[in-house]
């Protein structure tokens, strides 16, 4: 079963908005979007898997930060 993971992404260098997706992005991948705070077309140049325990909440979040540059043309 494919799960759902929380994504944060930033283009160009600032936090964007984040979503959730069955599938990570690749570096080298390019991401068309279309959201009220970024559209256009981007260039995936990091990804990276965050896990962080939370021993209050008794559970360990995982989520994926995905940097991306905007491609021109």
């Amino acid at each position: 079963t494919n799960s759902m993971v929380e994504v944060v992404l930033r283009i160009d260098g600032k936090y964007a908005f984040d979503y959730k997706s069955t599938s990570a992005p690749q570096v080298g991948e390019h991401l068309k979007v279309r959201h009220k705070y970024a559209e256009g077309l981007f260039k995936v140049t990091k990804v990276t898997h965050i896990i962080a325990h939370l021993p209050k909440e008794r559970r360990i979040l995982h989520y994926l930060e995905v940097e991306a540059e905007t491609v021109n043309g």
